[in-house]
């Protein structure tokens, strides 16, 4: 993803008196850097250089000179956890920036991600069969092909979360330590349920679905599709 792509990315999301594109180029940038890499390294995909500039600098970042990134596997993974975000932020649930909840969201949805798209676990192979299972009877609708090509898009984090209330990740040591072992801990689980929740409830009231939300920023962002 080219830097320009970023910025003119960053003045879409964020024009109209939003808050400042900090938050979409850093992202953008930390998961180049963190999803690209292991899709690089387990599938053997051919690398490309990316020139960070040392943008994050001033926003407190660190300052990322050059990323290795993959020119294709990357974009629509990075782009569905921009879409996810971006969501968050309209319904205005994010954390303010530069404070351990807003480095914690961004680390968690990341790593989750990671989870759900590379974890080897049969543990939680089953758990997400469970949670496509329980999905299709509550809406019709699979979430398991999303899951595998797209990641953790709305829908799939909904599907989790509403599976989670019943049959909790976190009473399994099994399941427990196949997300610990993505870096995924109980309070970050904890933080995006809580923050999911929060939009639905502000969409909700605005008379929106936070998945219509989710699907128009997805058109926008880099590997979005309509």
């Amino acid at each position: 993803m080219e830097t320009t792509q970023v910025e003119r990315f960053s003045g879409r999301v964020f024009r109209g008196g939003q808050r400042s594109c900090w938050r979409s180029i850093c992202v953008l940038i930390v998961l180049t850097l963190v999803i690209v890499l292991r899709s690089s390294e387990i599938g053997g995909l051919s690398t490309a250089l990316v020139h960070a500039e040392g943008r994050t600098a001033r926003f407190g970042f660190p300052q990322f000179q050059k990323i290795t990134t993959s020119a294709r596997a990357s974009s629509s993974a990075v782009g569905t956890i921009m879409a996810l975000l971006a969501t968050l932020e309209e319904a205005g649930v994010l954390p303010p920036e530069g404070t351990s909840q807003a480095n914690q969201i961004i680390h968690s949805v990341i790593q989750l991600q990671s989870a759900v798209m590379k974890s080897t676990s049969p543990e939680f192979a089953a758990y997400q069969v469970a949670v496509d299972r329980f999905w299709q009877n509550q809406h019709a609708e699979s979430v398991a092909e999303e899951a595998k090509g797209r990641g953790l898009t709305a829908k799939v984090l909904g599907a989790f979360i509403a599976y989670d209330q019943e049959h909790s990740l976190w009473e399994d040591q099994k399941l427990a330590f196949a997300l610990q072992e993505f870096n995924v801990t109980r309070a970050d689980w904890d933080l995006m349920v809580d923050l999911f929740q929060q939009a639905e409830t502000v969409f909700r009231g605005q008379g929106r679905s936070l998945y219509k939300v989710y699907q128009g920023w997805q058109m926008k962002v880099p590997g979005g599709t309509s």
